[in-house]
């Protein structure tokens, strides 16, 4: 039964709500409020993945098309890079409290804005072959996507972090004695091992959206890029010395690369280049 106007309309705003709201309103500060309370990191890790997920079911569900999400998404991706400017430029209530809940803020924002991006492609892969404009919405969702993803880079790298030398730093160049090695062996802390986790994911999401912009070789650009900017950004802390260059750090985004690469490759551009029907 195809859906009423009505009914497309509801499940587009509920689509729009649920991502801009994990997305953009999941502030990491020490206030009270639910959404804005640091206290809750773990659920709202969750709920950045299941609210966007079921949301992105949803409409559908009810559209049969990816096209208004991978809009959506877009939209959504420069309202994150606007918003986080002018409420840490005039309000203060996302980016002023502190570097460590910096970081869980955009990584809401990343992990919400991708779950979107794996449901849809899981629908996809799915679906048998029926057009609902999956390559459309692969082209929009990019286009917003790179701009997040690039934007997020340069709060991380160059705004957030220290270069007054004040905090030390640390080099190792020894595969497996730096932060995988404290992992292996069980001395890794908790913080640790999610800033290798969100390596890992963030180099995966960066390897899948350069093959989205490579025209010739798009698997070796999805590996050599991000391999570049990684080696880039461990030399620059060794020099700049601003924070801990280490070998480990590329070894695990050199995994998201190649985690990426593998997606685009044996998921992504099948379901780009599979010959659709109507039935």
């Amino acid at each position: 039964m195809t859906a009423t106007r009505a009914v497309k309309y509801l499940s587009r705003i509920l689509f729009f709500c649920a991502v801009f709201f994990t997305a953009v309103c999941f502030c990491e500060t020490w206030r009270q409020p639910f959404f804005i309370n640091f206290n809750y990191k773990a659920l709202k890790f969750i709920l950045c993945v299941i609210l966007p997920s079921a949301a992105t079911l949803i409409n559908y569900l009810c559209e049969k098309s990816f096209v208004y999400m991978g809009r959506a998404c877009a939209v959504i991706s420069t309202l994150f890079c606007l918003l986080y400017i002018i409420d840490n430029r005039f309000i203060g209530y996302i980016a002023c409290f502190g570097d460590f809940m910096i970081i869980f803020h955009l990584a809401y924002g990343l992990i919400s804005i991708f779950s979107v991006f794996l449901t849809c492609t899981m629908i996809k892969y799915f679906s048998r072959g029926k057009e609902n404009g999956y390559g459309k919405f692969y082209n929009d969702y990019f286009m917003g996507f790179a701009v997040m993803l690039a934007f997020v880079f340069v709060l991380i790298y160059f705004v957030i972090r220290d270069y007054s030398g004040e905090r030390g730093y640390t080099l190792n160049l020894v595969p497996f004695c730096g932060e995988l090695g404290e992992m292996f062996n069980g001395k890794g802390s908790m913080l640790s091992a999610l800033r290798t986790v969100g390596n890992v994911m963030f180099y995966t999401a960066m390897a899948v959206t350069v093959t989205r912009f490579a025209r010739k070789q798009p698997v070796i650009c999805g590996v050599a890029f991000p391999c570049a900017v990684s080696l880039l950004s461990e030399a620059l802390q060794y020099v700049l010395k601003c924070g801990d260059a280490d070998v480990d750090d590329f070894i695990t985004n050199l995994l998201g690369a190649l985690l990426g690469v593998i997606i685009y490759k044996f998921i992504i551009y099948p379901l780009l280049n599979q010959k659709e029907n109507t039935v």
